[in-house]
């Protein structure tokens, strides 16, 4: 299969500019088919954070067009209500065109193998996710305070379910999105869709940074190589799920660019520290980051940050979050949640360790 890439500027007529994309790059469509778009949390597109609603109307009124009937709109939130995240932002509008809306977290789920097996050789996905057959993933461009980048292969980790996706930040992130990622590419029909018009850079991604207004749709019939594109227009590099992924075959083969050149969108996104994954646990020690809570003032007690820490390390004094950095494992699902702006991380010097090391030494 030729993994065609077609990047085109919106020019403010976004269902043109999607039509157009879409068209350029995909060969068949089967039914029923599953849009994923990226609802983080109840946050609009134009915060860079979530998938923009036009891009999603334009999609499905391009399929409905190719005379497809079965459209299924799905997706967990981050937050604790993944139907309050649906109203806020319209979603429910979707149903006028006969699209079957569906809440993950109340839908059942199947477990399945990982064709991969890194580090999760089975996990749980939505019912609906296996019947459907062509999943079209509609992610946000924007950074990761962890996995460095949140494009359309981070965008179906959302298909596990919340305790799980817990599990699997404890285990390896990075791996747990190859191996969910590898499930469907050998199982469905997959598209991608970048939502590029608004996206978000800064360390704190990929709910806390700054708006890049690019105004652009990237499309493509290979989500690892859409996910390859979208990081050099965002000139970020060595993301280690996306090497993972390609080191496996899981897609692109060989890149047709189609629109517009790289050079000629690409930003120089602030991208969060890039803190190589192979390396020997005394520099895991050495240079590990922790999360804090950096202005307090921002802080309101909404608990997001505790509820979505997988080791419990998050307490509460006085209405401010504490943690405990023995439990801690530096995943940032905290800072992820967290859309006040109230938590940041540093690197927290283990004198500690180094005093073991040196006693050790000496003895």
């Amino acid at each position: 299969m030729n993994s065609k890439v077609c990047i085109t500027r919106t020019n403010h007529n976004i269902k043109e500019a999607v039509f157009k994309s879409f068209q350029s790059v995909i060969n068949e469509i089967p039914e029923p088919v599953l849009i994923k778009p990226n609802f983080l949390c109840s946050l609009p597109s134009k915060s860079g954070v979530t998938t923009d609603i036009r891009i999603l109307e334009a999609i499905v009124k391009f399929l409905l067009s190719n005379g497809i009937k079965e459209i299924y709109l799905g997706e967990s939130s981050g937050e604790e209500s993944t139907l309050e995240v649906f109203k806020k932002l319209g979603v429910f509008s979707f149903q006028k065109l006969g699209v079957k809306i569906i809440n993950f977290d109340n839908e059942e789920h199947i477990t399945v193998n990982s064709p991969t097996s890194l580090t999760l050789k089975e996990f749980s996905i939505p019912k609906i996710a296996q019947k459907c057959k062509t999943i079209i993933s509609v992610p946000k461009m924007k950074t990761h305070a962890n996995t460095l980048v949140s494009l359309g292969m981070k965008n179906l980790f959302a298909f596990l379910p919340r305790n799980e996706r817990k599990k699997a930040h404890i285990l390896n992130i990075h791996n747990s999105i190859v191996d969910i990622f590898s499930y469907f590419y050998y199982s469905k029909k997959l598209y991608s869709i970048t939502d590029g018009i608004f996206a978000l850079e800064g360390p704190l991604g990929p709910i806390s940074g700054n708006v890049v207004n690019l105004n652009l749709v990237i499309s493509s019939n290979d989500i690892l190589a859409n996910d390859i594109v979208c990081s050099k227009i965002m000139s970020a590099k060595k993301i280690p799920h996306l090497e993972i992924a390609r080191s496996l075959s899981l897609g692109c083969e060989k890149i047709e660019l189609i629109g517009e050149k790289i050079e000629n969108v690409k930003y120089n996104f602030k991208l969060p520290p890039n803190i190589i994954i192979k390396i020997s646990p005394i520099y895991q020690k050495l240079f590990r980051k922790y999360p804090y809570l950096k202005n307090p003032e921002n802080c309101i007690y909404c608990k997001s940050c505790g509820n979505a820490c997988p080791t419990n390390a998050i307490s509460y004094k006085n209405k401010k979050p504490i943690f405990d950095y023995k439990k801690c494992i530096s995943c940032f699902c905290c800072i992820e949640m967290c859309k006040y702006g109230a938590l940041d991380y540093k690197m927290k010097f283990p004198y500690s360790f180094i005093f073991k090391i040196l006693k050790k030494i000496l003895k």
